[in-house]
């Protein structure tokens, strides 16, 4: 980030690029951050919260910036509307563009930002943030467990193929199964498909049972200690 930093601030708004900072900074000692870039706006972050403020509202920057060609790549309905500049960073419904991050195979990010994090990694999780892929395909594709496994799972092909064709990003096989899991983006999506499984294995007289859950953000954590 450079001389656009002060735009990226007024257009997407201090509370959006507070959200992506995991330190405990106030929104004073923020905005003194991003004051501090516009006067200086060549400079490379000194500090680890200068390097954070600066990956959060690159961001919110990209975040905008593919929302805008999103808002382009869209088909024409032949409805004469009046549209305002502001209107390109509000966000577009996936049914409204021809962008479908199911099909994306590759992410590639360029520029000075991404070149100089100080960890690739931290490259990679700017992107991931802001373009946000579906990496269903790649959750169904298990070339070392499945295809063993699946075997010990009744009509386990027929419930994936039932799954995927209704809509589902991912499914595959849950730990060593018999359960399996279903990924999308759409709780409720989510529970109709595992309820359309489930009467499908019910109708072939397997006794199912079906569990709706949000995925975990923390990761691996404690939950109980037994002595």
């Amino acid at each position: 980030m450079s001389y656009s930093i002060g735009n990226v601030l007024k257009e997407a708004g201090l509370e959006n690029i507070m959200r992506w900072i995991p330190l405990e900074l106030t929104e004073d000692e923020v905005m003194g951050i991003i004051y501090n870039k516009m006067i200086r706006p060549t400079t490379i972050p000194m500090t680890l919260e200068d390097l954070i403020v600066e990956h959060a509202v690159a961001r919110e920057s990209i975040r905008m910036a593919f929302n805008h060609h999103k808002y382009l790549a869209r088909e024409l309905k032949g409805v004469k509307r009046e549209r305002t500049i502001s209107d390109i960073f509000e966000e577009v419904k996936a049914e409204e563009t021809y962008i479908d991050m199911k099909r994306v195979n590759y992410i590639i990010g360029t520029g000075g930002l991404l070149s100089r994090a100080p960890r690739r990694a931290q490259s990679m999780m700017i992107l991931i943030d802001t373009f946000q892929p579906i990496f269903g395909e790649a959750i169904s594709i298990d070339y070392v467990v499945e295809p063993f496994r699946a075997t010990m799972i009744p009509f386990y092909s027929e419930m994936k193929k039932l799954a995927l064709s209704e809509g589902a990003y991912g499914f595959n096989i849950s730990g060593a199964g018999p359960s399996v899991f279903i990924v999308h983006e759409d709780i409720a999506v989510v529970a109709k498909i595992g309820e359309k499984v489930k009467r499908f294995l019910n109708e072939k007289g397997v006794e199912a049972h079906t569990f709706v859950s949000y995925v975990s953000l923390k990761g691996a954590e404690i939950v109980e200690v037994v002595e």
